[in-house]
């Protein structure tokens, strides 16, 4: 029996709900595996669609959100290595 449409829209809100509590409390062991249904879900609803555009909207701004903490976490690794840069050069001064 085929996924429906709904069941597929659950599991991707429960996932991006998961990402969201990740991206506040920093535990990303929390959120679950992706995985794929085997089959294509079948029954599109009325509602579905609406609901699908406002989880891609939500998924977007995770997406977002994502690319923010990195850019600040290689920004946090370029300063750690130029103030280790600036302590070598400091200690290999001669006195």
């Amino acid at each position: 029996m085929s996924l429906s449409f709904s069941a597929a829209l659950d599991g991707f809100e429960a996932r991006i709900e998961a990402i969201e509590r990740a991206l506040e409390t920093g535990r990303w062991e929390d959120v679950p595996a992706w995985v794929p249904p085997a089959e294509p879900p079948s029954g599109c609803g009325p509602g579905d669609v609406e609901r699908l555009t406002r989880l891609l909207a939500r998924a977007e701004a995770c997406r977002l959100r994502l690319l923010a903490a990195l850019g600040d976490a290689v920004e946090g690794v370029r300063a750690g290595r130029a103030a280790a840069r600036a302590a070598r050069g400091y200690l290999s001064a001669p006195r």
